[in-house]
């Protein structure tokens, strides 16, 4: 991506690139289970649960000319 960047700063005529990293929660994800063991007097629940947070990466560049 780096490269790339460089190569349209230069279609443009820029002496430079400032480039900038980012990354924020695109969306949360979560999945779960519950399960019934009926087997026994007491009935045996358990449960389990998994949350994800999915990263959206964005790149922000500005580029320079000197005067």
């Amino acid at each position: 991506m780096q490269q790339k960047l460089v190569e349209i700063g230069k279609t443009k005529g820029a002496d430079g690139v400032i480039m900038k990293l980012s990354e924020e929660v695109a969306f949360t994800q979560q999945s779960g289970n519950v399960n019934v063991n009926k087997k026994t007097k007491k009935d045996n629940i358990s449960t389990s649960s998994t949350t994800v947070d999915v990263m959206k990466k964005k790149i922000t560049a500005t580029f320079i000319k000197y005067e």
